[in-house]
């Protein structure tokens, strides 16, 4: 922590259904960030890394205030949450303008984004995130990628001249971070330490016991654990109740048996028999929706994900709700 004196930094965690952002001036932590978005619906490279540069634009001008004493000069509407796009770049410029000759960059940004990635560089392109870009037949999918390989030859025009980028998988970040928190507390850390996130692929993630992340990620979501039950696998991957991948159309992957939709699989199965006032609470919240004969998620207008996931934890963690409870311990069968 005493490496933070001094500095300004920026911390990004580049999620499957927002962004958050942090950043601290001289030590202290001064700003935070979320934004919504849903980045599977892109079909451009610039529609992921532009918000993504936006953001670092916003906190770089918001944290230069702060720098210099003015933080309570700093636009509260581009820094909420549910600002668009417009509202942030209005913002940015704004405070740009008010930060003066005091606008300066960030002495290092750390990010983690929720795919592969080695050595400080995105190489997967496998996952849900980028599925609008692999179904684009307009444009070539290799050379936009490639546009989000390079993120952080993007993002270096926001650091000083000795500053440094640094970025890592979100799955071993969590591990890590989840691992800090437990040595601090006291556990014992002696044989490592393992995360599971119940990300939109799988987010999981682990530290050696000598605390260093290995260097190739538990991406493993596309790795076949199971034939697939037979009815489940003629439904479409949209469907909640479907068994297929959504990256490879293949049945029993990982991604439906220990992520996120995992659990809307298992719950979809479940719950209208086990606990059907549940059920039905889950559609009338819109948090499930039948679209004609398929049963989904809503992704538009607002991403339903998220919510979902933690109505069906909050309902596992009531007293009774054994329904509910089912579903996260089916999970933690699959995950071993």
């Amino acid at each position: 922590p005493a490496m933070t004196a001094g500095r300004m930094l920026m911390g990004m965690d580049i999620g499957g259904t927002d962004v958050k952002l942090a950043v601290s001036v001289d030590g202290t932590l001064v700003l935070c960030k979320e934004f919504d978005w849903f980045p599977a619906a892109c079909t451009r490279a610039e529609e992921i890394t532009g918000p993504l540069l936006l953001l670092t634009r916003l906190l770089r001008a918001a944290g230069s205030l702060y720098w210099a004493g003015r933080g309570d000069e700093a636009d509260r509407r581009a820094l909420d949450r549910h600002a668009s796009l417009e509202e942030m770049a209005r913002g940015a410029e704004a405070m740009e303008r008010a930060a003066g000759e005091g606008l300066r960059n960030f002495d290092a940004i750390g990010l983690c984004f929720p795919d592969v990635v080695i050595r400080n560089r995105i190489v997967g392109g496998e996952t849900h995130k980028t599925l609008g870009l692999r179904s684009n037949p307009a444009l070539d999918y290799e050379a936009q990628f490639a546009q989000i390989t390079a993120l952080n030859d993007a993002l270096a025009l926001y650091v000083t001249e000795k500053g440094a980028v640094m970025n890592i998988n979100d799955g071993p970040m969590a591990a890590f971070t989840a691992a800090v928190e437990q040595a601090a507390g006291g556990g014992n850390l002696s044989e490592g330490f393992f995360a599971h996130t119940l990300g939109t692929d799988l987010g999981t993630g682990w530290v050696r016991p000598d605390g260093s992340i290995p260097e190739i990620p538990l991406e493993v979501y596309n790795f076949i654990i199971d034939l697939g039950s037979g009815p489940q696998r003629r439904f479409p991957p949209e469907d909640v109740r479907s068994i297929n991948n959504v990256n490879t159309l293949l049945p029993g992957t990982l991604q439906r048996y220990t992520g996120q939709s995992g659990v809307f699989r298992l719950a979809a199965r479940y719950l209208p028999q086990g606990a059907p006032e549940i059920f039905r609470e889950a559609l009338q919240r819109g948090l499930f929706r039948w679209e004609g004969e398929q049963l989904v998620v809503p992704a538009r207008p607002e991403d339903m994900r998220k919510a979902c996931l933690e109505f069906f934890m909050d309902r596992a963690a009531q007293p009774g709700q054994e329904a509910c409870a089912d579903i996260f311990r089916e999970i933690g069968v699959f995950l071993a």
